[in-house]
């Protein structure tokens, strides 16, 4: 029966003992992920950079482990649409029993805003407004 592949990598990362912070750990289904001592697991948001994908490798994490933190480090909030940051993050906090941490900030590359379509205009305003609705929405 052939292996499925969590995502496609040139060679196998490997977690480091002691590091919290580790974008490209990736497992196949029949080699669960290893975590040493570490606490947390941690993959942030780059989208002008070979890089994977931040929700697409934090739900991974949360499926591959069963007792580490998963620490999204961090959402450029003022990028995106937040009811759907909120669904995205809610869903994963659930899938993973509580273990999902959020980090947002303002980002500091043009790019990837423009990438995303969006603006860097009152990103500052944006971020607060985007954190008043995420703390609405989890009461």
């Amino acid at each position: 029966m052939p292996t499925k592949a969590v995502a496609s990598a040139p060679r196998a990362a490997r977690v480091v003992p002691g590091s919290n912070a580790c974008c490209s750990v990736w497992s196949t289904a029949t080699e669960p992920l290893r975590i040493w001592r570490n606490s947390s697991i941690s993959c942030g948001e780059r989208i002008t950079f070979q890089n994977q994908e931040m929700n697409i490798t934090n739900a991974a994490a949360a499926a591959l482990t069963e007792r580490v933190r998963v620490f999204v480090n961090l959402v450029v909030l003022p990028m995106h649409p937040i009811p759907l940051i909120a669904k995205q993050i809610a869903t994963r906090d659930v899938l993973s029993g509580g273990r999902v941490t959020l980090g947002v900030g303002i980002g500091g590359r043009e790019h990837d805003y423009l990438a995303m379509g969006s603006t860097m205009d009152r990103r500052h305003q944006r971020l607060d407004d985007g954190v008043a609705y995420l703390i609405g929405a989890e009461r």
